[in-house]
């Protein structure tokens, strides 16, 4: 609105969706009245749309044409804008041809405005136009610039080549394979810093050459960005498949290998190693990956008894770590320590579990021994009738557990003889009634002896029952 020259936008159907207030004066009506009508039926008014404008459509560049209206000589410009999505409006600049000069002015002053840098080449590939944000961008003053071969000021020397061989056509067609497109490319700074661009390349002809013009976006913040998004998805990911590891792992070496291995293949790591601390020392237990040298983090692995190791990571390509990152990094650790520990604490109690039931079975087998001594008519009686109960307990499938504790009260199934006197159990005769009554406590007795320890399978029950018929 700022500008005397008369601009508006229009759609694919030449129907005008913004005009300035150059135009609203020049057509004498309100904005209101006029959008969506085709310009052609308002300003400039003519049978239909101007013949350069139909032209920028075709060839998605710049096109420009000089024509009188009521007295006056307009030079009209079209600019097709384009984005990902494909076209999306022209731009019209109108303006008096006696005032071109005062037009560059103008021109050069709104392209100081925009933020990305805009540079125009002629057909030698020289910089004609550089406006303030290329001098910000870049590096070099608009003095500096002008007049230099673009490609060898601003562009990398691998991309030389390809730039020189596209160019050879352009200069004669004013084609080639990026112009119209947008391309995220490689640039340089004054001082020969590199840095990611994204670069949008159009052209027009001007005095029967082909002219080049291109917008430059400075995109290292975005990149930036979105290598940090990134990092953090795969930081979210290891966190979140870490937790299924552990749930998963119950041996120690193979979560801590895992760890490792998930650490380098989900989170980007070069090299992941977990350090576990053994006799005041930390030593390492776990690996995944190889570096020589590069940012080594390590991450403390504490549980409720205190610092335990480290998880540690290596990483040739970076030099610092996002403190989101490094927070769930952290988390993951914690998570491992506590698995860790708790991975320990179950070894440990199935250690004392087994010391328990190897002094258990030991005091059994002294107790058996002891029976046996006290009645040597039966010695070894309860031993045969564990190993036949058993071998019937393995062909009938019973696991490892219910056969440990079939084989414990076959040891002792007759603990309940100590109440019967042992000249009743040596008595070489036969034994009267009251002396049979007596032998036919020892189940019973058996089952007060046993029913207040705490074993883990029904031992006083089945030594209450093995004199039972199946009738009960």
């Amino acid at each position: 609105d700022a500008l005397e020259d008369v601009i508006f936008l229009h759609d694919r159907e030449f129907r005008l969706i913004y005009a300035n207030r150059a135009y609203l004066k020049q057509v004498g009506l309100p904005l209101e009245e006029i959008l969506g009508r085709p310009y052609f039926e308002v300003f400039p008014r003519r049978e239909g749309p101007l013949p350069h404008c139909l032209r920028a459509l075709e060839t998605k560049t710049e096109e420009e044409e000089t024509f009188a209206l009521d007295g006056n000589v307009w030079r009209s410009r079209s600019f097709p804008v384009f984005d990902e999505g494909g076209y999306r409006y022209s731009v019209h600049i109108l303006e008096d041809i006696t005032e071109s000069q005062a037009h560059q002015e103008k021109l050069a002053s709104l392209a100081d405005t925009v933020q990305d840098a805009l540079i125009i080449l002629d057909q030698e590939g020289r910089i004609a136009f550089w406006n303030r944000a290329a001098e910000r961008i870049f590096g070099y003053a608009r003095e500096e610039a002008l007049g230099q071969d673009m490609h060898r000021l601003i562009v990398p020397g691998h991309l030389h080549r390809a730039f020189e061989e596209g160019w050879k056509r352009f200069r004669e067609t004013g084609q080639g394979a990026v112009i119209g497109k947008t391309l995220e490319l490689e640039a340089l700074r004054k001082g020969g810093e590199a840095f990611p661009a994204e670069v949008s390349i159009g052209a027009f002809p001007f005095k029967g050459r082909w002219h080049a013009v291109g917008t430059v976006r400075d995109v290292t913040g975005r990149k930036r960005r979105e290598a940090q998004l990134q990092r953090l998805n795969r930081a979210y990911r290891t966190l979140s498949t870490g937790n299924q590891i552990m749930v998963r792992e119950k041996d120690e070496q193979a979560l801590t290998q895992a760890v490792c291995r998930l650490l380098v293949e989900e989170g980007g790591y070069d090299l992941a190693w977990i350090d576990v601390l053994f006799n005041g020392q930390t030593l390492p237990v776990a690996e995944w990956g190889f570096a020589e040298e590069g940012l080594n983090v390590a991450f403390p692995l504490e549980s409720e008894g205190g610092f335990i190791g480290a998880m540690n990571v290596c990483s040739t390509t970076r030099s610092d770590i996002d403190p989101e990152e490094a927070r769930l990094l952290s988390e993951l650790a914690a998570d491992l320590a506590y698995a860790l520990h708790t991975l320990k604490l179950e070894r440990e109690r199935e250690t004392h579990a087994r010391r328990l039931q190897d002094t258990l079975f030991q005091t059994i087998q002294a107790l058996a021994l002891a029976m046996e001594k006290r009645d040597p008519y039966t010695a070894g009686h309860q031993k045969r009738v564990t190993e036949l109960a058993v071998a019937i307990g393995l062909r009938m499938g019973l696991d490892e557990r219910r056969l440990e504790g079939l084989r414990l009260a076959g040891l002792i199934h007759d603990i309940g003889n100590i109440y019967v006197p042992a000249e009743i159990l040596n008595k070489p005769g036969q034994l009267s009634d009251i002396e049979f009554e007596i032998i036919k406590t020892h189940p019973q007795v058996g089952h007060e002896i046993l029913k207040d320890i705490p074993f883990p399978w029904p031992v006083a029950e089945i030594v209450y029952q093995h004199h039972e018929r199946l009738d009960g």
